[in-house]
């Protein structure tokens, strides 16, 4: 199964503030994730349309991988999963939000698309 991911972050921390994940079987996820370190510039806020005022409710990264580990399972028939990714960015935001993160559903979900990304 082919999952396409894209993730928003803040800068210069690039800490993930939105995951979205598209899959062959036309399935998708979205969420925002609150940064626990940063805040939205208005440099990101023009680029993606994410406000501060939109993270301050949104699910910690925990939460968020944890939700997405689930619609992984859900959605993936039992084949292995190839995660592809436009451009090498996606990688260094899981690498800076994960060194953070604390829940080992989570954490596990966070690397294997880590370390598991095509481009």
């Amino acid at each position: 199964m082919n999952f396409y991911v894209d993730f928003e972050a803040t800068q210069p921390e690039q800490e993930i503030i939105s995951i979205g994940v598209y899959s062959d079987n036309k399935e998708s996820f979205y969420a925002l994730v609150k940064p626990q370190f940063s805040t939205v510039s208005k440099y990101i806020t023009d680029m993606t349309g994410i406000t501060n005022e939109m993270l301050a409710e949104a699910p910690s990264a925990d939460q968020a991988f944890a939700q997405l580990a689930d619609w992984f399972e859900e959605n993936s028939s039992g084949i292995a999963p190839e995660f592809y990714c436009y451009g090498d960015s996606d990688a260094v935001f899981i690498q800076h939000t994960l060194a953070d993160m604390e829940d080992t559903k989570a954490c596990l979900c966070a690397m294997a698309i880590g370390g598991n990304l095509i481009d």
